[in-house]
């Protein structure tokens, strides 16, 4: 895989556009920063296998504070309920399916 090259700028674009972000709902972020961080304090005592279960865990709590993030920059409040919303299953039924799953043998 090839890497991408930026520029300098685009890493402080990158930076303002996330602090312009946290600015929005600050409190709501630092909290779920603490949370995330705690969970991690939590891990770190439960050798070997809670700093396993925290790496399995990261890519679901990595998209859930994207999905936060872009709930913020979308103007919402975020509130306790919406954190788990992006990992509730959501099946919705396509003409698509049928074919993908011809495919792939599911």
């Amino acid at each position: 895989m090839q890497a991408a090259s930026l520029s300098a700028s685009s890493g402080i674009r990158w930076i303002k556009d996330g602090w312009q972000i946290f600015r929005l709902q600050p409190l709501a972020l630092f909290t779920w920063a603490m949370l995330i961080s705690f969970l991690l304090m939590v891990s770190t005592m439960i050798p070997p296998i809670g700093p396993i279960i925290f790496i399995v865990l990261m890519p679901a709590i990595s998209f859930v504070t994207l999905s936060a993030c872009r709930h913020v920059s979308a103007g919402k409040t975020l509130s306790a309920g919406m954190w788990m919303q992006p990992l509730q299953q959501k099946k919705h039924f396509q003409a698509s399916d049928c074919c993908w799953d011809s495919v792939y043998g599911s």
